[in-house]
């Protein structure tokens, strides 16, 4: 195989590690290939470009996201008698947590249920935690995989409605 052969093919088996917004998220190593890739794309995409008043390039076309892996899918966990899943996804407070202090009183926490009947994992509420709840009750991890399974749900949660009524 040729070296072309070779960058094009690793950029077909490139694997998003999630989507958000519909944007396919990849490691910062899977867009490296897949940039590689796009250059030697026969019809490539021009798309708009934004000048600076010197005439240098501002911006270019972005066609990938990419993310720092650990830090999209760090969590702390633990599971309550109800047998709840509380996930903490909050990646400042879990850097934090190791000093025995975090920055806020409070954290927001998302609560999770498996139905019994389908074995589908469903976001019941999302709720806070105190500070010293947090530090020395949630110390355990997650899988990557477990979190692929979680953070779709966190992200397509309905937000309450601004205004004066809750819908309740």
């Amino acid at each position: 195989m040729s070296k072309m052969t070779d960058i094009l093919y690793a950029a077909e088996n490139v694997e998003p590690l999630a989507e958000k917004n519909g944007e396919k998220i990849v490691s910062f190593e899977d867009a490296a290939v897949l940039a590689n890739a796009e250059g030697f794309d026969p019809t490539p995409d021009t798309g708009t470009r934004t000048y600076n008043a010197d005439g240098t390039l501002a911006r270019t076309r972005q066609r990938t996201s990419a993310i720092n892996v650990d830090s999209y899918f760090e969590n702390r966990y633990k599971t309550n008698s109800k047998k709840e899943l509380m996930v903490v996804t909050d990646f400042r407070a879990i850097r934090e947590q190791h000093l025995g202090r975090v920055y806020s009183k409070v954290i927001p926490c998302y609560v999770f249920t498996r139905d019994k009947d389908t074995g589908k994992l469903s976001l019941d509420k999302t709720t806070t935690i105190s500070d010293t709840e947090f530090i020395s009750g949630y110390t355990k991890k997650l899988s990557i995989d477990a979190m692929k399974e979680i953070l779709p749900l966190i992200d397509n949660a309905p937000t309450v409605a601004s205004g004066d009524e809750m819908p309740i």
